[in-house]
């Protein structure tokens, strides 16, 4: 039994020895595969290295060559540039020796004109040494001649302005008389002649006022552009919304809107302001102002403005005036009216009768009030012209009160629109 046991141990045992030889001789196999497979990776590495090398040597080789040619490239611009400068600043040195010596020329000629001048100035002076006293003495004759010169010719414009005055009151005195000798009485339409003639025998005295207070032309255009933009921004001065300027005096403000191109006309009552502005090729009718207002169709103008008009007025009239101005401009138009702020107490109480044809001041607050309760919306006023006089230079309450009503503004004017 044992003897058995012993023989199936030592056939297991064979069995187990035979597979682990074959095992064993299947592992020298593997081992000798992959021997093969490192040594054949060793050699692909070792080729791929080599072929990595060259590749690096051909690329290193190639940078070497590119960077050489552009070293010499950028030798030879480098040198190209210097040269070029060399040959820049060697031109400028040229320009500016060139330059030099002509200053030194021009100079050197100046000084000579400059001594010849001084030459010349001492012989002018030594001439003027020299004048005898005969010369002189024409010189204040004829410096006199000239002064009395300019006070005939003064003499005569006051005995022109007096001539004006006294003609007028001739033609009234002719008047009264002439209603006195005729035999029958005048018909209506030679009173209304009549009337009419007397409405002018103060033209002349009223155009010479003008003239002697009102200012300059250019004075009174440049003063009114402030109304310029207001006109423009309401589209006023077509053909559709023409301005009619009403007591436009001698026409600065409708030569103002010309040189704009706007399209606008004026009114004046006084005949020889009337030819003056024709004169100047402006479109102006001589008509009284209220009756011309009538004659005007309902809503046909984009604006009616007067400056220094409406403190000529009596109140039943100014009333009358603006409820036609409401009639007869267009929805969207304006209504500006210039006159003498009375705030000021100069204008109040002095400036202001300048003009014996004016009748009361009118303060802002009354004139804004007329616009409105005539209808006007959105009345504004506009504080112009302050005074060209110093005012108290001192830092005080009473000091800016007292500024304010003897050297704030000496005009206003009132814009109202049309709704």
């Amino acid at each position: 039994m044992i003897v058995e046991h012993l023989n199936h141990l030592d056939r297991t045992l064979r069995a187990h020895a035979e597979e682990v030889s074959e095992v064993l001789d299947k592992q020298s196999e593997s081992s000798k595969a992959l021997e093969r497979l490192v040594e054949e990776a060793r050699r692909q590495t070792d080729l791929l290295v080599q072929e990595q090398s060259a590749q690096l040597a051909a690329i290193a080789k190639d940078i070497e060559v590119r960077s050489e040619e552009l070293r010499v490239q950028l030798a030879a611009r480098l040198d190209d540039e210097n040269a070029q400068r060399a040959r820049d600043v060697e031109t400028l040195g040229d320009q500016m020796r060139e330059a030099t010596t002509r200053w030194q020329e021009n100079l050197a000629g100046f000084e000579t004109r400059l001594r010849q001048w001084e030459l010349a100035l001492r012989l002018k002076e030594a001439q003027l040494n020299q004048a005898d006293s005969s010369q002189r003495e024409q010189l204040e004759l004829t410096s006199k001649n000239l002064k009395r010169e300019v006070e005939r010719v003064f003499e005569k414009q006051q005995q022109v302005s007096t001539e004006l005055v006294l003609q007028g009151e001739r033609l009234a005195t002719l008047l009264a008389e002439a209603r006195k000798r005729l035999p029958a009485p005048f018909d209506e339409a030679q009173l209304r002649a009549i009337a009419k003639e007397e409405d002018h025998k103060l033209d002349a005295f009223y155009a010479s006022f003008d003239e002697q207070f009102r200012g300059s032309r250019e004075e009174i255009k440049h003063r009114l552009k402030t109304y310029l933009p207001i006109i423009v921004q309401q589209g006023i001065g077509t053909e559709l919304m023409p301005l009619l300027d009403v007591g436009c005096g001698r026409g600065e403000w409708l030569e103002l809107l010309g040189e704009e191109h706007l399209q606008a006309s004026g009114v004046d009552s006084n005949r020889i302001l009337v030819e003056w502005c024709r004169d100047r090729g402006l479109e102006v009718k001589e008509a009284e102002l209220i009756n011309y207002l009538h004659q005007i169709p309902d809503a046909s103008l984009g604006a009616v403005t007067g400056f220094h008009i409406i403190e000529h007025l009596a109140i039943e009239t100014l009333v009358e005036f603006l409820n036609q101005c409401v009639r007869v401009v267009k929805p969207g138009g304006v209504v500006i009216f210039e006159t003498p702020n009375p705030q000021n107490v100069l204008v109040g109480s002095c400036n202001f009768y300048f003009d014996p044809t004016h009748r009361n001041p009118l303060p802002s607050q009354v004139t804004k009030f007329l616009l409105e309760s005539r209808g006007f919306v959105r009345v504004e006023v506009l504080n112009l012209n302050p005074s060209d006089d110093t005012p108290v230079d001192e830092n005080s309450e009473l000091a800016r009160r007292f500024n304010k009503y003897f050297y704030g503004p000496m005009d206003y004017a009132v814009v109202g629109y049309r709704p």
